[in-house]
């Protein structure tokens, strides 16, 4: 399922300073995930953000505490 803003089926993005809020980590723990291949970014002119399916998909693999 890919979540979408509402604009005919674009995927929705988040900052990478807005997911680590989310996820309670900081800015330099959510880089680290993502150096580890945990987390997909994507760029949009400089800022790097993470498509909101692939938070999904991270929480899930992280549920109860554990990485895969």
């Amino acid at each position: 399922m890919e979540t979408t803003n509402g604009n005919s089926g674009v995927p929705e993005f988040v900052r990478l300073k807005v997911a680590a809020a989310r996820f309670g980590y900081s800015l330099r723990t959510l880089y680290r995930e993502v150096a580890d291949g945990e987390l997909r970014v994507v760029h949009f002119r400089g800022c790097a953000c993470i498509e909101e399916s692939e938070i999904q998909k991270y929480i899930e693999r992280h549920k109860g505490g554990k990485k895969p």
